[in-house]
């Protein structure tokens, strides 16, 4: 089986440049924010709430939206032109077992099949403090969707879906520092020995996939000022390979991310080809009625608009031709 991953670090350096964009867009909204609202508390008036600095940037919910397209660009290449790439509001949402629901960033449909479901996490500044935070996450995410599946949440015959799971971290001394390992009766693993927050991302994502709890992981590392320009990035598990044997691939990272994904899409193109179309969710049957009965009510106006102008143009002639059966006969 051949698959097709042409032009995928263009599109993720395309993604790159977005997400240092998207970024200091959303910081420099921010900053403007608060300005007023500091201007406003200035002159008596009170001061309007916002976000400010880096949480603005990562809350803005748009700054990864670049690395959808490398999903829809390898579904699309690999046998599955059709396919819903579905992202945003409750469209990303899935079934739990711990917990009612988790959205995901992306999912796959192939018709009513659930193909793959992917997660894009970034951390720009204070890595020592969030670090665990996302490592957490994503073992529980995985977990949690897992079981579900498991116990059926997902359809007795579906296969498991494809779980893809890729962190954009900024490349810079914070991110690069080999910090202290905290005291611990315990042994901890030797892997762990003298590895930058980069290296421990890297290997995290190797244990994500021996470990079974995704498909894929990666971990990319892009610098604010080359990444923001030219979507400049580095693959930090290829990085990692050279440094401990100059010159030499790894069978993992980014490529491995990508080619996996390319592999799984093309096994559905084969087997499922043409399935039943995906049933429309509550949501968006009662959107649906609130549109069509807005419609309606649009309509039902216009009709009415139309019947009083009918009525009234009806009068207007009415009265005219009393008024000329009124007038005298002059000849």
């Amino acid at each position: 089986m051949t698959v097709n991953v042409d032009g995928y670090e263009d599109c993720v350096r395309l993604a790159v440049r977005g997400f240092w964009t998207e970024r200091a867009e959303a910081a420099a909204k921010a900053k403007a924010k608060k300005q007023a609202a500091a201007l406003a508390a200035a002159n008596g008036g009170m001061p309007t709430t916002s976000q400010e600095g880096k949480r603005a940037t990562v809350i803005s919910g748009q700054h990864l939206r670049g690395f959808e397209e490398l999903i829809r660009l390898i579904t699309r290449t690999n046998g599955l032109p059709n396919a819903e790439i579905m992202v945003g509001s409750q469209l990303v949402t899935l079934p739990g077992f711990f917990r009612p629901t988790k959205r995901w960033d992306v999912l796959v449909m192939n018709g009513n099949r659930l193909l793959a479901a992917f997660e894009f996490k970034s951390q720009v500044g204070s890595i020592s403090n969030n670090y665990n935070n996302r490592t957490e996450e994503a073992i529980g995410s995985a977990h949690c969707l897992a079981t579900a599946a498991y116990k059926g949440a997902l359809g007795a015959d579906l296969m498991p879906p494809f779980l893809g799971w890729l962190m954009i971290v900024d490349d810079s001394n914070e991110s690069n520092h080999v910090p202290d390992i905290a005291e611990t009766d315990f042994n901890v693993f030797p892997e762990f020995e003298g590895t930058s927050y980069l290296d421990r991302y890297d290997l995290f994502c190797q244990r994500l996939i021996s470990e079974k709890l995704y498909d894929v992981a990666a971990v990319i590392a892009t610098p604010e000022t080359g990444g923001g320009i030219d979507g400049r990035f580095i693959d930090v598990a290829q990085v990692r390979c050279e440094r401990a044997s100059p010159g030499s691939k790894t069978h993992l990272g980014l490529l491995h991310f990508v080619a996996a994904f390319a592999g799984r899409v093309a096994i559905e193109a084969a087997q499922n080809p043409s399935p039943p179309p995906r049933p429309p969710r509550q949501s968006q049957i009662k959107a649906a009625m609130e549109k069509a009965a807005k419609e309606a009510e649009k309509a039902k106006k216009k009709v009415d608009r139309a019947t009083k102008k009918a009525e009234q143009d009806i009068a207007k002639a009415a009265k005219a031709a009393v008024a000329a059966r009124s007038q005298p006969d002059l000849f």
